[in-house]
């Protein structure tokens, strides 16, 4: 029963940390977009780039490796048609098939090779930020990966047909060069076993077995006789230009590279050679290894010999390094176990145990510390591409979004909503880009001119900058140059506004290890730009103008910022919160000022800056979202976490304001008062109006709430709130409150509704609402409101906040208030590790039926 427990937790662990991958990970190489995703994007939706790879003139890719993703997502295509969805199922199926081949290989080196080894390999596998990033890939070389982890462990299992079976189909659907890593088994096969004729049965029998339907698939799509597998060697190895056109680099590309993702289990597989001829001449055999030093050294083989190869290759790729990831682990367990084996031969099983334990203690601690930030800087810092096109509004007209020098940076079709084109304007870039399938239905078959294999641009694929409906670009902040190539388009302000903004990391990972380690350098903003007239505006964090320091390092970059944005924060004159510069026509003399901030504002001010100040808190803050991110809102979050609190107005100031409205007027002889939170949150506002409502008057307040957040519920419970399911179970109520929910709810004219019906005849409501005006439902995939607060929306032409004020006002008007009396205060929220506060401008009502 222990060992089948131990066996479930093992799997269990694997899956855990293969699923945050495919949930978070990067797509770190514009190959997997375009030679991929895209592709079966458009055999799934008939609409997606082609790359000359897969122009039936050169026929280099496979339809087949395709379908083997393509397949299952089919099947899951019939449960939901969001294109999102679909490219996260396909990740989570790669995920757990490396997941289930990883359990495969442990169990194995467990019987072949020792508990020990296989128990640090498997530690080792966790933590490495290169698994992180490949195990969940849509690449031949991740696929080739996967084939690694199975061929390892036919291996040491002595089962030559299935080694053989794994190797032919690999070489055949997935990457041809992959056969490399089965070199060495070959070769132990062919000479030390004798099996010739067992081998050449095999090879035949699977060739023939795999070759036929993968040959036929291909035919058929690209219209003519293909061997996908044959047309790549034969570009890579037998033309004069080969890859080289796409870029050479030295072999620092790769140490340095491989470092970022295995850190100190590069240093030590590379080492065991050393130490296993060390170890051969000392005689030295650990008795818990079945496999002597020098069988040890024949099983890395694969990894030596695959980065001889391609070492000596001027093209350089991350993922070419992918087939062999998994062997870098175990070459540090190997060189591990035989350091153990070291220490007892020389000081004694007794002796030895503290310093055996001390050092693989130490080796994982540094691989688990490096691992894990390399992963948490690529999942937190370089992510904006993937997240970037959440902000485009649903339309039924085609539109089109533009990328210039951040073409490379797309992260597909499948992250654009339903009717929008991505589109390539003009840049310095002046290779061959991507075109759009022919979305007909023999558009694979088609061969076009403008495809070449020599990597010259064509300006088929380039698209007019005026046509462009929304822009995606990377804000440097450099002045706008109408004359460059690569103008930074957000300084062009009368043609384009912000629709979304997301903070984004350039690291050139070729400078240094520390920087792309710990993520670091200089700090961006990545942002679709939208032209006026077509624009649904969304609230963004202004960009801080940084100074000319860089910090090196995530930690020091953190420090850095929060320096710097405090610092911001220390020059604000925060009287302006409560000014307003000028008054709405209609509403105007309603409007009363509040003198601010008052003393009770500044000690929230002061306690919120101390709590963002707790490092370790706001740090494990940090690491939480990213994991609960996966199945919370941000909201679900925050009331799980305990964080993420609100001010708007002091008890002093409610008391004020709701004074200057006649709220209190003709309730002298009341005793019983009954007030409504909608959407509470923790309910610390509330909280702030209660004890106002108390001090006044010696009334019974009895405080109901609602709230979607089951976690904000459990604190509102806590805290001796009536939670109600929904307004409609609240009547006669003498005071709704309703802050900052309009804009967030499904269907703001529903809940205005509701909100007056609720009322006593006598009763107020406290309405706010953040301006400028933008509306984001939390819990819709879509994140669009049924119908939109201030209709219609966006307008033919930009805004004024007076203007929108009195849009506000009229709405609620319409629903049969009477406006009171209104105000202009701060919407404050705890800060975190990066600032000790956030604010927006609130716009607080208060009106009567």
């Amino acid at each position: 029963m222990s060992a089948l427990k131990s066996n479930v937790f093992v799997v269990l662990s694997l899956i855990v940390v293969r699923l945050q991958s495919a949930l978070y990970s990067i797509i770190s190489d514009c190959d997997e977009t375009y030679n991929y995703w895209e592709p079966l994007h458009y055999l799934l939706k008939g609409k997606g780039f082609q790359t000359w790879e897969y122009s039936p003139e050169f026929a280099l890719r496979s339809y087949s490796y395709l379908w083997l993703h393509g397949l299952p997502a089919k099947v899951f295509q019939l449960v939901t048609d969001n294109g999102v969805l679909i490219f996260y199922f396909v990740r989570c199926l790669l995920a757990v098939t490396s997941a289930l081949l990883e359990y495969r290989l442990y169990r194995t080196l467990g019987r072949k090779c020792g508990g020990g080894v296989a128990s640090l390999w498997l530690l080792l596998q966790l933590s490495s930020a290169g698994m992180f990033i490949s195990s969940a890939a849509l690449l031949p070389s991740s696929f080739s990966m996967y084939i690694t982890l199975a061929t390892m462990a036919a291996w040491l299992n002595e089962d030559t047909r299935t080694a053989i079976a794994l190797t032919a189909f690999s070489g055949l659907i997935g990457w041809p060069f992959s056969v490399i890593v089965a070199v060495p088994f070959v070769l132990e096969v062919l000479y030390k076993r004798k099996k010739i004729v067992t081998f050449i049965k095999n090879a035949l029998l699977f060739g023939v077995m795999y070759g036929i339907p993968i040959v036929l698939i291909d035919s058929i799509y690209f219209g003519a006789f293909t061997v996908a597998a044959l047309n790549i060697i034969r570009y890579n190895v037998f033309t004069s230009h080969g890859p080289d056109l796409y870029g050479v680099e030295p072999i620092a590309f790769y140490v340095k590279n491989l470092f970022l993702n295995h850190n100190i289990m590069l240093m030590l597989s590379l080492s065991y050679p050393l130490v296993v001829l060390t170890a051969a001449w000392l005689g030295v055999r650990n008795a818990k290894n079945r496999l002597s030093p020098m069988q040890g050294l024949w099983l890395m083989s694969p990894l030596y010999l695959w980065l001889l190869v391609f070492a000596i290759q001027p093209h350089k790729e991350e993922r070419f390094i992918f087939p062999v990831y998994p062997l870098f682990a175990l070459g540090t367990a190997l060189l591990m176990d035989q350091l153990f084996s070291h220490m007892r031969q020389f000081l004694g099983a007794a002796r030895s145990s503290f310093p055996n334990r001390l050092m693989g203690f130490a080796v994982l601690v540094v691989a688990l510390c490096l691992g894990v930030s390399r992963m948490l800087a690529t999942s937190m810092y370089y992510r904006a591409p993937m997240s970037i096109l959440k902000g485009l509004p649903a339309t039924d007209k085609e539109m089109s979004v533009c990328y210039g020098k951040e073409w490379y940076r797309f992260a597909g079709n499948f992250f654009l909503p339903p009717n929008y084109r991505a589109q390539f304007v003009e840049s310095s870039f002046t290779g061959m880009l991507p075109a759009y399938y022919e979305e007909t239905q023999n558009g694979t078959q088609i061969v076009h001119d403008y495809f070449n294999d020599q990597n010259v641009g064509h300006p088929h694929m380039l698209f007019d900058l005026d046509r462009c409906d929304y822009l995606v670009d990377f804000d440097k902040g450099a002045f706008y140059d109408d004359h460059s190539r690569e103008p930074n388009y957000s300084a062009d302000r009368e043609t384009w506004s912000i629709v979304r903004s997301v903070e984004f990391v350039q690291a050139e990972e070729s400078a240094s290890f520390a920087r792309a380690y710990y993520v670091p350098l200089v700090s961006y903003r990545y942002l679709v730009w939208g032209r006026y007239n077509l624009l649904r505006r969304l609230k963004f964090n202004t960009k801080f103008i940084m100074s000319n320091y860089r910090p090196r390092g995530a930690i020091a970059k953190v420090f850095f910022d929060r320096i710097h944005n405090d610092d911001v924060i220390q020059q604000i004159d925060m009287t302006t919160w409560y000014t307003m510069g000028k008054l709405p026509r209609k509403y105007g003399s309603l409007y009363h000022h509040l003198n601010g901030p008052d003393e009770l504002t500044l000690e929230w001010l002061e306690r919120s800056k101390k709590t963002s100040g707790r490092f370790w808190l706001q740090l494990c803050h940090e690491v939480a979202k990213l994991f609960l991110n996966m199945f919370m809102t941000q909201t679900d979050i925050n009331g799980f976490l305990k964080r993420g609190s609100m001010f708007i107005l002091s008890e002093m100031q409610f008391d004020e304001f709701l004074t200057a409205g006649g709220f209190f007027q003709h309730r002298e002889r009341q005793s019983v008062l009954n007030i409504c939170d909608i959407g509470a949150g923790d309910g610390e506002v509330t909280l702030r109006l209660v004890h106002t409502l108390q001090q006044k008057r010696n009334w019974q307040v009895t405080t109901y709430a609602t709230e979607s957040s089951w976690t904000m519920r459990n604190r509102l419970n806590e805290k001796n709130f009536i939670v109600l399911e929904n307004l409609n179970q609240m009547h006669q109520a003498d005071l709704i409150v309703c802050f900052n929910v309009l804009d967030r709810c499904f269907d703001p004219h529903v809940m205005l509704r509701d909100i007056y019906e609720s009322l006593d005849q006598t009763g107020f409501a406290l309405i706010a609402l953040v301006l400028p005006y933008s509306h984001y439902v939390e819990k819709n995939s879509s994140h669009l409101p049924l119908r939109t607060l201030l209709e219609p929306w966006p307008p033919e032409k930009r805004l004024t906040v007076e203007e929108e004020l009195e849009m506000f006002f009229d709405v609620l008007q319409t629903v049969g208030f009477k406006i009171r009396t209104w105000t202009k205060a701060p919407y404050l929220c705890e800060g975190d590790m990066r600032q000790s506060f956030y604010w927006l401008t609130d716009y607080v009502v208060l009106c009567s039926k």
